[in-house]
């Protein structure tokens, strides 16, 4: 069953972990830690010796973020509820948490580091009044949330304590939008936007933790009606299905019946995927290079074809459904050898047809791994990236974009030794743009392939 989080609710603790009073103190004691060479040291630029009177670090970090990364993201919706006058003090403080999480990541700075997590304290509580008050189930609240989440992104050192805490603040949206106008809150185009964020945000984080997708998404569904199409319900359908499989697999009871419906997961997604050029042919400019010259001579190091996309949010797009079909693919092949070690007398037929089922979704995961690779445009590459520091922020949004599906590529067991030092090459220069402190972990454990 899935449970709903309690948080958000009469204990006003949002589900957060409560870092109000000692967020500065643990934010000091990490760059001290960096700074006297703790185990995982951190190079720190020092601060400039003269800050701007004008443009304080909140609004140069603002400045920077919206620049780099929320335009062309699904951050697009950040920009219009962002108003210079009226806007409340919960989006305020959690925006420039944000913003200087990343400015901070971006420029190594320990500095803006604490103030970030001061921030992140201060729009805690600004939240935490907000949803006591009239207006508690604003865009601009929800808004405050999805934004302390992001948060936990930036700022964390751990993958896993960024999942815990990304978690908790997304399923407290979903306790938020119980019990108010869906049509109110998401009533603009902004507010579309928004509410397409919080939809795929909780539907990733539902794949992650192996919960089918909450009751409250078809709410979510039927409030959408911006880019409403057959192929977005579609996929929305297929991704549930997915989501529901996830849940029900146990390796010591799988059965035909099930390694079929994950069969026809990955049929229905590579449906979506072959008629994306049809259906976007002036929004999407692919483009697919053979890998018939992908190794460069003077160094050996094998490299993916190219796949040229006009924006990281059409990248974005394309990665969704490939990312869709490697965890189907890596769900079924697992499927499919825990079928045939459980022993069952099978017919000769079947046993031969689940061996080439076994071959084939290896090969599909090999291929998707390939092609979310043949996504990093040719400038970010490894054979052709210059670190430029004063440059970084120009790639923040394709670096961005880039890091959770490598990270899915390089997790698969299915690409080949020569793609994963591929990957942790190519993660290496996202690393060094975005700064994210919990890609430092992304040496994933084996068993990692089973989230998204």
């Amino acid at each position: 069953m899935y449970q709903l989080c309690t948080g958000y609710r009469k204990e006003i603790d949002l589900m957060f972990y409560d870092e109000t009073g000692t967020v500065t103190q643990k934010a000091k004691s990490r760059v001290v830690e960096s700074i006297s060479g703790g185990s995982t040291p951190r190079q720190l630029t020092p601060p400039p010796r003269m800050q701007s009177l004008v443009d304080p670090p909140c609004v140069r970090a603002i400045n920077l973020f919206t620049t780099a990364y929320a335009g062309g993201t699904y951050l697009d919706w950040l920009p219009t509820l962002y108003l210079p006058h009226g806007r409340p003090a919960s989006l305020e403080a959690s925006f420039e948490a944000v913003a200087l999480g990343y400015m901070a990541n971006e420029q190594r700075r320990g500095d803006l580091r604490i103030l970030a997590q001061e921030k992140y304290g201060i729009g805690l509580q600004h939240t935490m009044n907000a949803l006591q008050g009239p207006q508690s189930a604003s865009p601009e609240t929800v808004a405050s949330v999805l934004l302390l989440a992001l948060f936990a992104v930036f700022s964390s050192d751990s993958y896993h304590d960024a999942q815990d805490v990304w978690s908790k603040h997304i399923h407290g949206i979903l306790a938020i939008l119980e019990s108010c106008s869906l049509s109110t809150i998401f009533q603009n185009h902004a507010g579309q936007r928004l509410l397409h964020h919080i939809i795929s945000v909780v539907q990733i984080d539902c794949l992650q933790r192996r919960l089918p997708l909450p009751p409250q998404l078809q709410l979510l569904y039927s409030a959408s009606w911006i880019n409403e199409s057959v192929q977005t319900a579609n996929f929305w359908e297929v991704l549930g299905r997915l989501a529901l499989l996830n849940t029900q697999f146990d390796e010591s009871a799988v059965s035909l019946l099930y390694i079929a419906q994950l069969q026809e997961v990955d049929k229905d997604v590579h449906s979506l995927l072959e008629l994306m050029p049809q259906l976007f042919p002036d929004e999407f400019a692919f483009c697919d290079i053979t890998e018939s010259q992908n190794i460069d001579c003077s160094q050996s190091e094998y490299r993916p074809p190219v796949h040229s996309f006009s924006s990281f949010r059409v990248a974005q797009t394309w990665n969704t459904l490939r990312m869709t079909r490697l965890f189907n693919a890596n769900l079924l092949h697992s499927s499919i050898i825990a079928y045939l070690s459980l022993g069952f007398a099978v017919a000769e037929y079947d046993e031969e047809t689940l061996l080439r089922s076994l071959s084939e979704t290896s090969t599909i995961a090999r291929q998707t791994a390939v092609a979310i690779c043949a996504s990093v445009p040719e400038f970010l590459r490894p054979d052709a990236w210059v670190n430029d520091p004063s440059k970084s922020f120009l790639f923040s949004g394709w670096a961005g974009s880039l890091i959770w599906p490598l990270s899915l590529a390089r997790a698969s067991s299915h690409g080949s030794e020569e793609l994963q030092k591929y990957i942790d090459r190519q993660m290496c220069i996202l690393r060094t743009i975005t700064g994210m402190n919990a890609m430092r972990q992304e040496r994933l454990s084996p068993d990692h392939d089973k989230n998204w």
